[in-house]
């Protein structure tokens, strides 16, 4: 396989079918894609692997028609691994070509885009290094082509799901040979999406058996345990105690497995909130945005706690943590999510709060 690049080493600074089950089954569809508009993304790339990446898109020139993407992750390998750091980035191109990339700029000549792999630093004071590749988006197809590391399968699971086609892509995703845990959690989710909640929690009990410590898994099985016992009455929807305390026995047991992901955090907040334990949740959202301060999803979702408890003063002040991060983004996301922080903003300055 021919592999050309133009690269170079830098410095890198650090840096129910009812509506109420559609809006709960959002949060295991967050937990799945990880986060929407933060500061990364969680990419889980057709050939089985995972990335943290950071997209960013940047016109080249005032009144150009030529863009910029910038698309930076952090790699485990040698910064110096020259080889190895080529098959990731031939990867991640094949992700982006076919789920980021505007149709109308897959054979522009005139765009590119920058990918960038860097290693966390060692300590605060040290800058990481990162080494750069740089392509044209018109020469993304012919990369795709050489990725021989891309599953035909997943690529047209991801597709279908994509599309809504529930059933076609559970069909794919069942071929797959060499399942992740990201597949199971799909599968799990497609299920969900059919209002097959039975069908969803054996198809995580299952994976974990293979992948017993992967906490996407533990989270989403608890997630999906609240679901299972969620039933509405008089108009209010109520939830079974023993499923809530299943649920938390098993996000606990995440926790003791690792107590540096937020995302275990924010969902025993999240479960905290349902049984109305307003100090519990309280303290697993802040320790959960602890864990993750560069996110401007915690942020928000800590900003939100508070102007729920009408606590306004503090609401402003993570309202205007996250529109700090969101305003450096260009995603449509972001700006959407911008406008929608200086309405909640003006209300708690017009003091018309509800």
């Amino acid at each position: 396989m021919k592999i050309e690049c133009i690269e170079k080493v830098i410095p890198r600074a650090q840096g129910s079918r009812d509506l109420r089950f559609a809006a709960f089954l959002s949060i295991i569809l967050f937990l799945i894609s990880l986060p929407s508009f933060g500061a990364y993304e969680v990419w889980n790339t057709p050939s089985g692997k995972a990335y943290d990446v950071y997209l960013s898109l940047k016109v080249t020139q005032k009144g150009s028609k030529s863009n910029l993407y910038v698309l930076s992750y952090k790699t485990k390998k040698n910064i110096h691994d020259r080889f190895g750091l080529v098959l990731e980035y031939y990867d991640l191109l094949t992700h982006f070509y076919y789920f980021h990339c505007p149709e109308n700029l897959k054979n522009d000549k005139n765009s590119f885009i920058v990918i960038e792999a860097f290693k966390d630093p060692k300590s605060k004071k040290e800058n990481p290094q990162a080494r750069q590749f740089r392509k044209r988006l018109s020469e993304l197809k012919q990369i795709t082509q050489a990725n021989y590391r891309l599953d035909t399968n997943r690529l047209k699971a991801f597709q279908a799901f994509n599309r809504k086609k529930w059933v076609e892509a559970l069909s794919f995703f069942k071929k797959v040979k060499a399942k992740t845990p990201h597949d199971h959690s799909q599968i799990a989710n497609i299920y969900l999406l059919q209002y097959k909640k039975e069908l969803a929690k054996k198809e995580l009990e299952s994976a974990l058996k293979e992948f017993p410590d992967d906490l996407v898994l533990i989270n989403n099985l608890a997630m999906t345990t609240m679901m299972e016992g969620m039933f509405e009455y008089e108009g209010k929807v109520e939830y079974d105690p023993k499923k809530m305390q299943e649920a938390k026995e098993i996000l606990t047991r995440a926790w003791k497995l690792d107590q540096k992901h937020w995302f275990t955090a924010s969902n025993l907040s999240l479960l905290e909130t349902k049984l109305q334990n307003t100090k519990e949740a309280e303290k697993w959202l802040l320790e959960a945005f602890k864990l993750s301060e560069e996110s401007p999803e915690l942020s928000y979702q800590v900003a939100q706690f508070y102007f729920e408890q009408k606590n306004f003063a503090q609401a402003k002040s993570y309202y205007e943590k996250t529109l700090k991060v969101l305003k450096e983004l260009r995603s449509p996301a972001s700006q959407k999510r911008v406008k929608s922080i200086e309405s909640q903003l003006k209300l708690i300055e017009a003091k018309k709060t509800p």
